[in-house]
């Protein structure tokens, strides 16, 4: 199962130092630039940081692609 993740249940795990539970649940886990951008900026928590910038294999960043009739609907989403 491939799971899209925002970034405040990332965050979370991360701080609790519980983050190795997703992978053997879900497998891979895909984000957003706009989520890796959130982990990766200097106001967030010293240890998401550590943990974004050696991320684990499992993890992919990929942009959204979404068929036209689905924009609409989309449009009202924020960029995570």
């Amino acid at each position: 199962m491939i799971v899209v993740a925002d970034t405040s249940p990332i965050s979370y795990l991360i701080r609790i130092g519980e983050i190795d539970v997703l992978s053997p649940i879900y497998g891979e886990i895909l984000i957003p630039p706009a989520v890796y951008g959130e982990l990766n900026d200097t106001r967030a928590p010293k240890a998401v940081l550590r943990w974004i910038l050696t991320p684990p294999p499992w993890l992919y960043v990929r942009a959204p692609h979404l068929p036209p009739d689905e924009a609409l609907v989309a449009a009202d989403l924020d960029s995570g």
